[in-house]
């Protein structure tokens, strides 16, 4: 079992799993309230267009009907989806336009989870290294005669990740993990070239497969995120039991034609109408303030002509810009630089038998009691 399910299955909360594709990738992810996205309305289409043709070719007689009220399913479904969380989440009272300092002491990882429920990708990581080196616990060298700029170290191979002699209390699980992921196992454990991390992260070189690091990476991520402070959780049992009886309808031709569209309707309310869990008030007013942010740094961006001084501004904001979603030269060059095997396993698969006790000694985790106590010794970092 995936080390990130584990987690899913302790908080039982969440809307679910699923994938999510970019540049031809999927990207596994979490999702915490399951509100309506392009990727769930076309993957309850798909499904809906096959109830309504199974439930028209039930009702030959009357498929014109049947076609109206299988489209009209579709409508209340979206407008359902909407009006729910509209309903369940209040509105941000901040009526700021521009928010110039970081709202909390939210990791970057974290705060890419909050804007997104519950996405957790290369970004992410990427960022998180950023956020290392902003705070001191990593640096960068250069062996050539330049002028270090933190926005190439994702471009510049021939750069030097360097752990420094700084104490890790203060770390999340997390992050402590992602220093050793890329110093222990890709360098010496005190500094490791960029150039490396990219060769073991596209090529396999250690057999250790990166994409069940990077699943590992995200249950750590989520157990150090404050789910509880920002969300509230829902009983929604007898709805839950509704929707499913209404899916099942359409599945066994018990009302053959009519049970093709509360199938239709059934299914639609459970993938984006019935969250398990939804933001609460400080937890709008959190993610209002970083958007709040981003309106700031995106019209920051825009200015052509920065002084020296400015510039050291944006390089302090490089980290939050990424997970914010303002479109900079770096976030191609993470991709590219990541790969696409973070979310995929590569053919050969783990042989080495150290690999093998060491991933398995991690995943004895994920027994409750232990999520638990690490749950609580990491929320003692952010103080809550």
């Amino acid at each position: 079992m995936d080390y990130i399910i584990a987690i899913m299955n302790y908080y039982g909360c969440f809307n679910g799993r699923g994938t999510t594709k970019s540049n031809g990738k999927k990207k596994l992810r979490v999702m915490l309230s399951g509100k309506i996205t392009v990727v769930s309305v076309t993957s309850w289409l798909i499904f809906a267009v096959f109830f309504a043709f199974l439930g028209i070719g039930l009702k030959k007689e009357k498929a014109l009907f049947m076609g109206i009220l299988c489209v009209v399913a579709m409508f209340i479904v979206i407008l359902q989806s909407i009006f729910t969380y509209r309903k369940l989440e209040s509105k941000p009272q901040n009526i700021n336009i521009y928010q110039r300092e970081v709202p909390s002491n939210l990791r970057p990882a974290h705060v890419r989870l909050l804007l997104n429920d519950g996405l957790i990708d290369e970004i992410s990581l990427s960022a998180t290294i950023l956020d290392l080196i902003d705070k001191g616990y990593l640096d960068i060298r250069s062996d050539e005669n330049s002028s270090l700029n933190k926005e190439e170290i994702f471009k510049n191979k021939n750069l030097v990740l360097i752990k420094t002699d700084k104490a890790e209390d203060d770390l999340f699980e997390y992050e402590k993990f992602l220093i050793r992921w890329m110093l222990d196992k890709y360098g010496n454990g005190k500094e490791v070239l960029m150039g490396d991390i990219h060769k073991n992260l596209i090529n396999n070189i250690n057999e250790e497969q990166p994409n069940k690091l990077f699943l590992e990476w995200q249950g750590l991520v989520l157990v150090a995120f404050p789910i509880k402070k920002y969300y509230k959780m829902r009983d929604n049992n007898s709805k839950t039991w509704i929707y499913t009886i209404f899916f099942l309808l359409g599945i066994f031709p018990i009302i053959p034609g009519y049970g093709q569209v509360l199938a239709i309707y059934g299914l639609g309310c459970l993938a984006m109408a019935n969250p398990k869990c939804i933001l609460n008030n400080l937890g709008v007013e959190e993610k209002d303030a970083w958007k709040d942010l981003k309106k700031y740094l995106l019209d920051f961006s825009y200015i052509q002509d920065k002084s020296i001084e400015m510039i050291k501004v944006w390089d302090f904001y490089l980290t939050y810009s990424l997970v914010l979603d303002i479109d900079t030269k770096a976030n191609q060059e993470i991709e590219e630089f990541i790969g696409e095997k973070i979310y995929s396993e590569f053919p050969e698969k783990i042989t080495n038998d150290k690999e093998k006790r060491i991933l398995v000694q991690r995943l004895k985790l994920i027994k409750n009691d232990e999520i638990e106590k690490l749950i609580n010794k990491e929320l003692e970092k952010y103080n809550m």
